[in-house]
């Protein structure tokens, strides 16, 4: 195939999938037909063990291994005619549907390479509804079969890109061959090569690594519409004005209903400590708390007020969030580079101050633009911003002992959003260090944010590089202990201390426990490589709000 100039010679702008084993469960439907093929042309039938380790290897292949009396047109021939009796077999693989979802939000091309004679492929993508989601096939019968690269060529033709433009996810010697000789990087779905992944929702994080997130756009609303998406960077501007609803009563509630808050979280070996201020349209309040790992000691204050002085901008990387009552004032100041956190709330030796500078210049958030519609308002949508593993400098003082931070990692939790009346999440959030000095942090979410991508705000951040994660999984099998898994990750959560608050008006309602402690276990980098995490300090949540 011919060279081409590539203006986007480093960028990733497709996926080419291998169909049999990646996309779709067909094993046994392929295991039926050749048996059958077979024994129907008076040859020996074909055992499961005989059968399984030559799985995807193409038709002229099966043509020398199972039909020595046949042509390979022959084979052809009796495989469209036989796999008819079993595509009701051939299932799609968990994820893969979100998958090219997710590539087709993204403006990523996606196509099949497969050895799959055309007529049955074709058959297969319109059984299992992947062919609309798909911009080229290149299967068996167009030409060589793969380990020979000329399928992808084929494919890379189809879609105008080039080799260094493409990854190619399959799942047999195949497939490792034909990438090797068309100079395509090669993933292995359950099949050993540098980068393997055992599902399809495990590829996420590998695209992230490769730069296929897409920035943040300037502002939450295009045209009046929700820029929903996944997004790396922040969105300057999260106004809502100008949000399209169905009539100006919609307008007045979008108004009335929104909900702010900003969340700056320190984490480290000897303090777990926070501050949030948080506008509900209605009323205001702001808790701010500290555990103290040495002496055992937790300072823990929470003030609701009238909607007077607190405010929350619509700028996450700028402006000034602030809240002011009697023995309770914080502000939280952002230009961009570096956010400040001023906090000072109580008397005497339940006095908790915080001095804290965090430096955001040299890691990158995750946005988040996130349906959160119901039938009587389908309109409503948030916005979140997620940044784990700031340096931070300052101090914390609790009564009259001030303490270093010079040792601690920061976090950022922006919400602007009109969630739905009854809400409730799993929340955990923590910062750590692998063995070898690098830090880790991470912001996993459960029933909050899950409509969007793969895994929503699921994410961590290795020495500062975002990676998007999966679905993670919440598990308690003891008070004192939370496990965090999936496919990405897992995570194990010992409490030392927690917080909590049962505040029921029926009206509205605040309902949660926030244990404190430590967290160990490993996370997958953009690799695919286990970054193991030693006694990571953070904060597990069960939230239950009636706003």
């Amino acid at each position: 195939m011919p060279d081409r100039p590539r203006a986007l010679r480093a960028g990733l702008r497709g996926l080419l999938f291998d169909l049999d084993g990646v996309l779709v469960d067909s094993v046994h439907a392929w295991h039926r037909t050749i048996d059958q093929g077979a024994r129907r042309r008076g040859l020996p039938g074909v055992s499961w063990e005989r059968f399984v380790g030559t799985f995807g290897q193409g038709v002229a292949a099966d043509q020398r291994s199972f039909f020595p009396t046949l042509s390979v047109d022959e084979v052809f021939a009796l495989y469209n005619e036989a796999f008819l009796e079993h595509t009701d077999a051939v299932e799609v693989m968990p994820g893969a549907l979100e998958l090219l979802d997710e590539l087709a939000a993204r403006g990523l091309a996606a196509a099949v390479v497969t050895n799959t004679p055309r007529l049955i492929a074709e058959r297969v993508l319109a059984h299992t509804g992947i062919g609309p989601q798909v911009q080229a096939l290149s299967a068996g019968g167009d030409g060589p079969e793969k380990p020979d690269p000329a399928p992808i060529h084929r494919a890379l033709e189809a879609l105008g890109l080039g080799s260094d433009e493409v990854l190619y996810v399959g799942d047999s010697a195949s497939d490792a061959g034909a990438t090797a000789a068309a100079g395509v990087r090669f993933i292995g779905r359950g099949y050993e090569a540098e980068q393997r992944v055992e599902t399809l929702p495990e590829l996420l994080p590998l695209l992230d690594g490769a730069g296929a997130l897409r920035p943040a756009p300037l502002r939450v609303l295009d045209e009046g519409e929700p820029t929903h998406g996944v997004y790396r960077g922040v969105i300057a501007d999260t106004s809502f004005d100008g949000l399209r609803t169905e009539d100006v009563v919609g307008r007045l509630r979008a108004r009335a209903a929104q909900k702010r808050w900003c969340y700056v979280g320190v984490y480290g070996p000897r303090l777990i400590a926070a501050c949030c201020v948080i506008d509900l349209t209605y009323l205001a309040s702001c808790f701010a708390f500290a555990f103290d790992r040495q002496s055992g000691r937790i300072i823990d204050h929470h003030q609701v007020s009238p909607r007077l002085w607190p405010w929350v901008p619509d700028t996450p990387s700028a402006g000034h969030t602030r809240y002011g009552w009697p023995r309770a004032k914080a502000t939280i100041s952002a230009d961009g580079l570096r956010r400040h956190l001023g906090c000072d709330i109580g008397r005497g030796a339940e006095r908790l101050r915080v001095d804290a500078w965090l430096d955001e210049r040299d890691v990158a958030g995750l946005s988040l633009v996130s349906p959160q519609g119901t039938p009587s308002s389908p309109w409503a949508f948030g916005y979140t911003y997620k940044l784990s593993g700031l340096p931070v400098e300052g101090t914390i003082t609790l009564g009259g002992e001030r303490v270093s931070l010079h040792d601690h990692q920061a976090v950022v939790d922006y919400t602007h959003g009109l969630p739905p009346r009854d809400t409730r999440w799993l929340w955990a959030s923590g910062c750590g260090r692998c063995p070898d000095g690098v830090p880790i942090a991470f912001n996993c979410v459960s029933g909050w944010n899950d409509g969007v991508g793969l895994g929503g705000e699921n994410a961590a951040w290795i020495d500062g590089e975002l990676r998007p994660l999966s679905p993670v999984r919440f598990e308690r099998p003891s008070p004192d202990r939370w496990q965090l898994r999936g496919p990405e990750l897992a995570l194990d959560f010992v409490r030392e201390a927690q917080r909590e608050q049962r505040v029921d008006l029926k009206l509205i309602a605040s309902i949660y426990t926030q244990p404190l402690g430590r967290f160990s276990g490993w996370i997958l980098n953009g690799r695919g490589q286990k970054r193991e995490i030693e006694q990571a300090s953070g904060v597990t949540e069960d939230h239950r709000a009636r706003w």
